[in-house]
């Protein structure tokens, strides 16, 4: 965040049509580093109880793969493999981190 207030105070980021995606091309896989960090941390911070709370408490990571400690269950649900199939071959996905209209076509 300060790269970035820096950047809009140096004059170098003017917040336009260009720049954005520009930044979004430069910094989204430090960003994406940075926010799978904090969400490591996160999930292995503990929950405290909260007096008169209906909340379970303990670490999120815990309370995810062993519901049944906390008195839930589990509620994933199976998927049809085939179905995954279906729908990844008719995904298109993008290699790169920034508006279309911006990027220049690979060839």
């Amino acid at each position: 965040m300060d790269l970035f207030d820096k950047l809009k105070g140096d004059g170098h980021f003017s917040d336009n049509f260009l720049d954005k995606p520009l930044i979004q091309f430069c910094f989204l896989h430090i960003i994406q580093k940075e926010l799978n960090e904090v969400a490591s941390a996160w999930n292995h911070h503990r929950i405290r109880p909260a007096h008169n709370s209906r909340s379970p408490h303990g670490r999120p990571s815990i309370m995810y793969t062993v519901p049944q400690v906390y008195g839930t269950r589990d509620y994933l649900h199976s998927i049809d493999l085939n179905r995954v199939e279906a729908c990844l071959e008719n995904c298109v996905f993008k290699d790169f981190p920034c508006d279309e209209s911006i990027c220049l076509h690979r060839y």
